[in-house]
């Protein structure tokens, strides 16, 4: 979706605030409000009314993204998915489920296969 002023625009702070319980948004994003949008950038007002300029880009076309140099497509499958997985928190460890335990479950798309 485009950036348009009024809207709220989430900004990630990833400090893992605990007042937030583990599945709750707000532990690792803030809400802001887009107070201007410019070519190429926009005005976000934070909850502490300080402001903070952010550049957006803009989003790639389909024949872009085909062509971009990307990192072979990765997948998990359906038996290893979990809570944990889709929320990045682990509960029986109280922590972070780790990047190496994401690509631990994953594995590489199979050529023709569709995900």
């Amino acid at each position: 979706a485009d950036a348009q002023v009024g809207c709220t625009w989430w900004l990630f702070h990833g400090g893992e605030d605990t007042s937030f319980g583990p599945l709750d948004l707000r532990r690792n994003w803030t809400p802001t409000k887009i107070i201007e949008v410019e070519q190429g950038f926009c005005t976000l007002r934070l909850p502490d009314l300080t402001t903070k300029r952010m550049e957006i880009e803009a989003p790639l076309t389909s024949q872009e993204l085909l062509s971009a140099d990307m990192p072979p497509l990765r997948c998990i499958d359906w038996h290893h998915m979990s809570l944990e997985l889709w929320t990045g928190y682990s509960s029986s460890r109280s922590s972070a489920f780790s990047t190496d335990s994401c690509m631990e479950l994953s594995r590489l798309v199979r050529p023709g296969e569709k995900i």
